[in-house]
């Protein structure tokens, strides 16, 4: 047998292989799903609080002496 030949088998096998275990994965999924409780998941998860500090306040008119330039505003 030549390489080509050799390749297409190859590449057959691996096919066939690859459709045959995503058949069985997929008929497998409703099951998994079913078996999952069906409480609100995310209602029993407890997060951390975290607390942020408060924003300083910011002075255009200082950030305008200190750069000698005008500083613009995105509103």
């Amino acid at each position: 047998m030549n390489l080509g030949t050799r390749k297409i088998i190859l590449w057959s096998t691996v096919s066939v292989l690859a459709i045959i275990l995503l058949f069985f994965w997929a008929r497998s999924i409703p099951g998994k799903l079913g078996s999952l409780p069906s409480q609100d998941f995310f209602g029993e998860l407890e997060m951390p609080q975290i607390e942020l500090p408060a924003l300083p306040e910011i002075n255009l008119e200082e950030l305008e002496k200190l750069y000698g330039q005008q500083a613009t505003t995105t509103e």
